[in-house]
């Protein structure tokens, strides 16, 4: 199963799990302009984007199944499907839960600016 968080032209940001693509609203993102705090969430009712901690998801769904497949390589600015589509910028940190965090989670690690303060 592929995730695939990106940004497209237009500023929409993509996440994707699988062959499932959810949608930002157009200009969530003013590319080049410096730093975001980007999030995805998901469970089996659908997933969300956030920007700078706001909920900014404009469509999407489909299936929402955690993969089974655990020897799978992970890959961080970098896409296994398209050769050279490498991410032009910096990423910070990438913290991943074992359950999906709440709006005001959300909100708390944006915050704070300490990112990985929940377990």
């Amino acid at each position: 199963v592929n995730y695939v968080i990106s940004i497209d032209s237009a500023g929409r940001i993509n996440a994707t799990v699988g062959s499932q693509v959810t949608q930002s609203v157009s200009g969530a993102v003013a590319i080049n302009t410096g730093y975001f705090f980007v999030g995805m969430t998901f469970n089996s009712t659908g997933r969300k984007i956030y920007v700078n901690s706001i909920d900014v998801t404009a469509v999407g769904g489909g299936n929402t199944n955690l993969p089974t497949d655990t020897a799978s390589v992970v890959r961080i600015g970098n896409s296994r499907l398209v050769v050279n589509r490498k991410f032009d910028g910096a990423i910070d940190e990438i913290p991943i839960w074992k359950r999906v965090i709440t709006p005001s989670e959300i909100k708390s690690l944006y915050n704070s600016g300490l990112g990985l303060a929940i377990v």
